[in-house]
């Protein structure tokens, strides 16, 4: 073969070796490049694979940190626990939490430290002793971006070296690069923080932010369940206590209410008031758990004080307080030094007394006197007028009571106020008793009296008028007897006409007799009854007739009434009789209002009255009339001489 087709042959050879060598060194470049590729892959995933698992820790950290703080009793060395757990898994030198409050003198919003966690003690690396008892608060001056950065919700890392004012004087001190910050929040407001210091300077990466997020929120969610835990706790103590209180105050109340129905019992019981004072005292000051109690009386004002008095006469008190009854000066008090207190206990008003807010000097010296810081005095009124209080005192400690005292004071001041009236109606009616009797008395005298006045008036009438008239027909049939035996008819005649005579006297005048008696049914039945009897006793058929008209039921009047109004018509028949030649007399009896009127009137002759000195002189009537004055009445007298007479009585009528 030709030279130059050799050497052809052979350069072909090697350009095609120098393109195999060519493609084996690229296959082998490339080999390279996806082995380095493939262990750079293997590598980023294995990386991967570690921040998935130390995110994992940090947040089993974060879970497990949060369980403990729910449990654990005791929330500060839970914390301090749980800040421990954050800050070893941060790699952090300390960890701290915060609250949020206002800086006194920046007058903006900052954080203060309230637990923290360092493997430093107190006093090395400038650390500062921080719980919740001694709080550390930060000062915002220099700090306003970081400050600004958590308010917006961010998780926000600042270095020492970008601060300026007191905050980086602190972290300088103790020798930090970097400080992240978590915001805790509650809806859009940030309640607290937690913090991670480091030596060297850090950046924030985007998984450690979730991370210490998700730590901020655990921690928030954490306080707001103990704080609504406590809330509630807070919410049960408070009801367990208003329980107890009222039940305490239901049991204080049935004391009181039993002190009630007992006093009020002791109260009907009682006779007067003095005798139930000193027991009724005693249950209420017990009652009411006060340090004295006492019932005053009014006395009625003088030429010392225009107010009057307030006398205290029965007290009760506590174990160690003095008895102000045991000092005469302390006994009664002028009203006129207690005008702000006097005029409402006047109007019903119940009092009560701060004794340092008295305004007058010396009343609060004599209240001072007595011990009472505080009292208060309810008010006794009978008939709408202040009789006495009844009231409590506190010496210890002032006392502003409340209602269900002040009604205990109330019912038993009515108690009171009842047995005082009913004293005064007891008194009064025994009073009325006692004058009844009196009068029953004078009226029995009085009625004696009449009897033997009575007997002595019949006596003299029948001295003067029957035994005379007797003794002259004895003498006048005597004569007539012994002229008739000397034959002297007509002169026996004469003694015998004037026998007759005589005798005629006699009737008429044991008939007036009869009608100046005071009958029996008089006394046990009555006066219309007796009036009555009266007018049958005197009426003569065909002659004389006596009426009594009563329209209406008339009843009983006092005994003295009615043997005056019966002795006015005793008289007047006499009268019409003896002296009127009446031939009828009508008596008529009306009951209206308080009073009775009387009307007796005859058919008889009548009189001039202007012949006498009265109307009643001549007649009998003087001393009825008299009579009828004496019982607060009045008796008229109308006549004249041909009209018969007509006699008028008015008069009250009495129990």
């Amino acid at each position: 073969m030709p030279r130059h087709g050799l050497d052809a042959a052979r350069l072909g050879t090697d350009r095609r070796r120098k393109v195999t060598k060519d493609q084996d060194a690229a296959a082998l470049r490339s080999a390279l490049e996806r082995e380095r590729l493939a262990q750079g892959a293997l590598a980023a995933e294995r990386a991967r694979a570690d921040d998935e698992a130390r995110t994992a820790r940090l947040l089993a950290t974060v879970v497990a940190g949060t369980r403990v703080l729910l449990d654990a009793p005791d929330f500060e060395p839970a914390l301090r626990d749980w800040l421990r757990l954050m800050c070893d898994a941060q790699g952090a030198v300390s960890a701290s939490y915060y609250d949020v409050v206002i800086h006194p003198d920046a007058g903006v919003q900052t954080h203060r430290c309230l637990a923290e966690y360092s493997p430093y003690p107190p006093g090395e690396m400038g650390r500062k002793r921080i719980s919740f008892a001694q709080p550390l608060l930060i000062d915002p001056r220099g700090a306003e971006a970081l400050l600004a950065a958590n308010a917006r919700g961010e998780v926000a890392a600042f270095h020492t070296n970008d601060l300026r004012g007191p905050l980086r004087l602190q972290m300088e001190s103790q020798g930090h690069a970097t400080t992240i910050v978590a915001p805790m929040l509650d809806g859009p407001a940030m309640v607290g923080a937690i913090s991670f210091d480091y030596w060297q300077r850090r950046e924030l990466d985007p998984r450690n932010e979730v991370i210490l997020r998700t730590a901020a929120d655990a921690l928030a969610a954490v306080l707001k369940r103990r704080e609504a835990e406590a809330a509630r706790l807070v919410t049960e103590r408070a009801r367990a206590d208003e329980a107890r209180e009222a039940a305490a105050q239901l049991a204080r109340r049935r004391d009181l209410l039993e002190a009630v129905v007992a006093a009020s019992d002791e109260l009907l019981a009682a006779d007067r008031v003095v005798d139930a004072a000193p027991l009724i005292v005693v249950r209420l000051g017990t009652a009411l758990a006060a340090d004295r109690a006492a019932i005053g009386r009014c006395l009625p004002p003088d030429a010392t004080s225009a107010a009057g008095y307030l006398e205290f006469f029965a007290e009760w008190t506590a174990p160690g307080i003095p008895r102000q009854l045991a000092d005469p000066t302390l006994t009664t008090f002028d009203m006129a030094k207690y005008p702000e207190f006097n005029l409402p206990l006047h109007r019903g008003e119940a009092v009560h007394m701060l004794t340092d807010d008295i305004a007058g000097a010396a009343a609060r010296s004599e209240q001072e006197a007595t011990g009472a810081r505080s009292q208060f005095q309810y008010p006794i009124m009978v008939d709408g007028v202040l009789w006495g209080t009844i009231g409590a005192d506190d010496c210890r400690t002032p006392r502003v009571w409340d209602e269900a005292e002040i009604a205990t004071l109330r019912l038993v001041a009515s108690a009171l106020g009842s047995l005082v009236r009913r004293e005064r109606l007891v008194d009064a009616a025994l009073a009325a008793e006692r004058q009844a009797a009196t009068e029953r008395e004078r009226a029995e005298a009085a009625r004696a009296q009449a009897l033997l006045q009575e007997r002595a008036r019949m006596a003299r009438e029948i001295h003067d008028t029957l035994a005379q008239s007797f003794t002259g027909i004895v003498l006048q049939g005597e004569a007539a007897r012994a002229r008739r035996a000397h034959g002297e008819e007509a002169v026996a005649w004469e003694h015998l006409e004037q026998s007759t005579k005589l005798a005629k006297f006699g009737l008429s005048e044991a008939r007036r007799s009869v009608l100046a008696l005071r009958p029996l049914v008089l006394e046990q039945r009555g006066l219309v009854p007796a009036l009555q009897d009266l007018a049958a006793r005197v009426a003569i058929p065909e002659a004389f007739d006596c009426a009594v008209e009563v329209p209406v039921a008339f009843g009983r009047l006092a005994a003295a009434d009615e043997d005056a109004l019966f002795r006015v018509v005793q008289e007047a028949l006499t009268n019409a009789l003896r002296h009127g030649s009446a031939r009828r007399v009508t008596v008529r009896l009306v009951r209206h209002g308080g009073g009775v009127e009387m009307t007796v009137r005859d058919d008889g002759s009548g009189f001039d009255p202007a012949l006498v000195q009265s109307a009643a002189t001549g007649h009998g009537l003087e001393n009825a009339a008299a009579r009828i004055a004496a019982l607060g009445g009045q008796l008229d007298v109308e006549t004249s001489p041909g009209r018969g007479v007509r006699i008028v009585v008015h008069m009250p009528v009495r129990p």
